[in-house]
């Protein structure tokens, strides 16, 4: 973080840190304490005329904060909602200056980069994605935890070799990837490398495990159902249409047309990721969408005892 606010020309730095995650506070807190004794942070930061304060601001919480423009809503005291762009925030950003927003991953490889050099750092990983990626793996595996792997890792490395594979020697269905934006990816494609924007994409990297029992259906109403409560409803797309997605589940499991039915979920969910204002929205019917393409049968009626 003090490299980038260094190479930015920054003098004011803040640290976001969710409401709840108290261990990452109090650590920060001790960090930036520790580096103004040490001479690290000031007005002479390792006694050159450099200056550098840091501030840690805690938010209350919410899925959204994890739109840049609506962090920074967040710091100047409003309600956390998407801007509109242009104005992106290296132009105006924080109380209309220019602002450097990055994720914790992203700062926290930097250090790496320093110390390797980039290529070096580069070649840890792929062509299309270099470097390193931090995963967090979870659902009932033998060794959950957050884990750093070469970029390219594949999700039967992570989930068997680093995981331990599923308790009770159950058998995967699949793997939710990416978290609450993610999608469930299926086990048949679990030797395919992972980069962004191909066939299997790392997302955010959270990882969880599904067992063969598990109904992938539940999976993408419970992932629907949160980003339909963490919707700001700053726009309507993502305020109406997620909830409508939800709901048309239920009703696509006992359509007497399916395909029209199909058709029409389908319709909103294009609605819903070209319209929306923010990645949330735009992210909401991923899960929905790539489980009706790689799990079909999961959508039939189901069948009476």
């Amino acid at each position: 973080m003090l490299l980038a606010a260094y190479a930015a020309g920054a003098t004011h730095v803040m640290l976001y840190v969710h409401g709840e995650a108290e261990l990452s506070a109090e650590r920060l807190t001790r960090a930036v304490i520790d580096a103004e004794s040490a001479g690290i942070l000031g007005n002479r930061m390792l006694g050159r005329h450099v200056e550098c304060r840091v501030e840690l601001r805690r938010g209350s919480g919410g899925f959204v904060l994890g739109e840049e423009t609506a962090l920074l809503e967040s710091i100047e005291g409003r309600r956390a909602q998407p801007r509109t762009r242009p104005p992106f925030p290296v132009e105006s950003g924080l109380w209309g200056k220019p602002t450097v927003i990055n994720n914790v991953e992203t700062l926290a490889a930097v250090p790496s980069i320093f110390e390797l050099g980039a290529e070096r750092f580069a070649a840890l990983g792929t062509p299309k994605a270099p470097g390193t990626k931090v995963f967090g793996l979870s659902g009932p595996i033998r060794r959950p935890g957050v884990v750093e792997m070469r970029n390219g890792v594949t999700l039967r490395q992570l989930l068997v070799e680093v995981g331990g594979g599923l308790m009770d020697d159950q058998t995967f269905k699949g793997a939710l990837v990416g978290g609450p934006s993610g999608s469930v990816v299926p086990a048949a494609l679990f030797d395919v490398p992972m980069e962004p924007r191909e066939r299997v994409s790392p997302g955010t990297g959270g990882i969880v495990g599904i067992p063969a029992a598990a109904s992938v259906v539940d999976v993408v109403k419970t992932l629907l159902g949160f980003n339909a409560r963490e919707s700001c409803g700053k726009c309507t797309p993502c305020r109406e249409g997620a909830p409508r997605l939800l709901a048309m589940i239920d009703e696509l499991r006992v359509a007497a047309d399916r395909s029209a039915t199909t058709k029409l979920l389908r319709d909103l969910a294009d609605t819903i990721q070209l319209a929306s204002l923010c990645g949330l929205g735009q992210a909401a019917p991923l899960a929905l969408v790539r489980a009706l393409a790689d799990f079909p049968d999961e959508f039939e009626a189901p069948r009476s005892p």
